[in-house]
């Protein structure tokens, strides 16, 4: 396959959660770690896009309150982000609402 290069920044919408993701910047550029920052990383550096990485306002993974989305589903369903991330459960609404991996870590 060959490289491409995506000429937009992509837009993450991340709640930290130690072991999972971390984001630090390192002279302004944002370092994700863990293993959900790593795996995000892996598939940037293949792709080649840029990014930025933003938590949720009222930091909440996301829930429906009166027909509306918060947190990072809020985000994800108004268009203020094109990617969540976030050690979230996949509960039946947000999976009604959104194109989500399987899990891969489970408690």
């Amino acid at each position: 396959m060959a490289d491409k290069n995506f000429n937009r920044v992509l837009k993450i919408a991340a709640i930290q959660n130690h072991g999972f993701l971390t984001v630090e910047n390192v002279s302004g550029v944002p370092v994700m770690q863990g293993a959900d920052g790593k795996l995000i990383t892996c598939i940037i550096d293949k792709l080649k896009f840029k990014y930025k990485v933003f938590p949720p306002p009222d930091l909440e993974w996301g829930s429906l309150k009166n027909g509306s989305w918060s947190g990072i589903i809020g985000m994800l369903d108004r268009g203020e982000a094109d990617m969540g991330i976030t050690y979230m459960a996949v509960t039946e609404d947000r999976f009604k609402l959104l194109i989500s991996v399987p899990p891969y870590a489970h408690s």
